[in-house]
């Protein structure tokens, strides 16, 4: 990554720390995490688009801008997903054989099929 998008990002962190005024980085990040894995969780169980609509019926309103950037957030989702796919593919290719490598054996005279040209 290129230093000043790097340097952008963790602006980025820092502002959003400042802001929710939290003691240090470190607790910072794990409430961002902590949020994420809840939000995954509530996703996961609404498993339709009715299912979502009626758990986002329930939610309290969202603010101006925290509406805006919940949905920069879904909107940027395909994105993501494509830059963390080729890495969750790396993974679950490990646990496939690998391939012995080598030449194909060769069939036996005896396991070619009969014929006849009469």
């Amino acid at each position: 990554m290129k230093k000043a998008d790097l340097d952008q990002i963790l602006e980025a962190y820092d502002y959003a720390a400042r802001l929710l005024q939290y003691p240090s980085f470190p607790a910072f990040l794990r409430d961002v995490c902590i949020r994420i894995q809840e939000q995954v969780r509530r996703v996961r169980k609404a498993r339709t688009r009715e299912g979502l609509e009626a758990m986002l019926v329930k939610e309290a309103d969202l603010s101006p801008e925290q509406l805006k950037a919940t949905v920069e957030q879904i909107r940027n989702l395909p994105y993501l997903m494509r830059k963390a796919f080729p890495e969750a593919v790396k993974e679950a290719a490990k646990r496939f054989p690998r391939n012995p490598g080598g030449r194909d054996k060769s069939i036996e005279e005896t396991e070619y099929p009969r014929c006849s040209l009469a």
